[in-house]
């Protein structure tokens, strides 16, 4: 996976020409593990010119053992494959909505870098309603009673995915954000009457 994850190599090129035939024998680590890889090497792939298509068969069937697996995933891993599938700009509504589903019914169980990583890739990937809503509306909720134990980089991404969408009463958002210093990871906050 190191070698995939460095973008396009033999090793990578092996991988996608391998048959898919045993990824339903794939454990929900490795399966997390293999979206993680190939969406690092697809960046870096379009970083160097090379297009790793996100069409390709694989990330159809990593799509498809995720969806299935889903419910077994812990929630580190259903970070790591919606953020995976974020990167990857795969639609794959039936993978998304299963997501959403499943990060909504345990979101109390996210460390502030898994809230934050699935708020991002929901936000990223497609219409904040249904679970998907839901996830956000409490993860909102959740910032705002423990915004302490997250990283400047944590409440950026979810600055960010709550600001795809209009939320009302997001007023206590930006006080929490307002007394971080309104900056975080070059990206800056701005109040919205200065906007």
């Amino acid at each position: 996976l190191a070698e995939l994850s460095a973008g396009w190599s033999p090793l990578s090129q092996a991988v996608l020409e391998r048959p898919q035939h045993h990824l339903h024998e794939s454990t929900p680590r490795a399966l997390a593990s293999l979206a993680w890889a190939v969406a690092t090497a697809a960046v870096r792939d379009a970083a160097d010119g090379v297009s790793l298509a996100s069409s390709h068969p694989l990330v159809f069937e990593i799509a498809a053992q995720a969806r299935g697996g889903a419910a077994s995933c812990s929630t580190a891993h259903l970070a790591r494959i919606s953020w995976a599938f974020s990167v990857l700009s795969t639609s794959c509504v039936p993978l998304y909505n299963t997501l959403a589903f499943q990060a909504a019914r345990r979101i109390r169980q996210f460390d502030p870098a898994g809230l934050a990583a699935v708020a991002w890739s929901l936000a990223t990937l497609g219409p904040q309603e249904g679970s998907a809503g839901e996830f956000l509306a409490e993860a909102l909720q959740l910032v705002q009673q423990s915004h302490r134990q997250f990283t400047a980089a944590h409440l950026a991404a979810v600055s960010w995915s709550f600001g795809q969408f209009v939320w009302p009463g997001s007023e206590p958002l930006l006080a929490i954000l307002s007394e971080h210093g309104g900056s975080f990871c070059g990206l800056l906050i701005l109040e919205p009457e200065g906007c």
